[in-house]
């Protein structure tokens, strides 16, 4: 135990990123260092393996996206729907509005769909109409 990592209690964030939000971390990592972030884990670092990337090194490159506040890393520390670009963000800004649609999680576009079972008849009749006008079959 000797010896201490000297990250600070911030470096609590990349953990917290690598558990719930691996896939922005990785996006962020192979944007700007060309690889993904990958600790060692627990039985490897009892077989003697070691991290390509420490601890500390790894909290200081996740510091560096993270003063990017277009990142997705940061947004999804934020509780962003999405990571809106530096433009869009931009708009949004001139604009006056104070709600941001990257926050809205009541009209979220990456939501999973509405079940079916809860939708009225004239809604199925629908569904079933644009189905068969596109052509759509969904027996897969």
């Amino acid at each position: 135990m000797g010896r201490g990592i000297r990250t600070g209690p911030k470096s609590v964030y990349l953990a917290h990123l690598w558990n719930n939000n691996r896939a922005a971390l990785a996006y962020d990592w192979i944007r700007a260092y060309g690889q993904i972030y990958r600790p060692v884990r627990f039985r490897e670092w009892v077989e003697g393996q070691r991290p390509r990337v420490d601890w500390g090194l790894a909290w200081a490159l996740t510091r560096e996206i993270l003063k990017d506040h277009t990142s997705h890393s940061w947004m999804a520390l934020q509780n962003a729907v999405y990571a809106p670009d530096g433009a869009e963000q931009a708009v949004w800004t001139l604009s006056g509005q104070r709600k941001r649609p990257w926050f809205d999680h009541e009209h979220d576009p990456l939501r999973p769909p509405t079940p079916t079972h809860n939708l009225t008849r004239r809604q199925r009749e629908d569904r079933e109409r644009l189905k068969a006008y596109f052509h759509i079959n969904d027996d897969l």
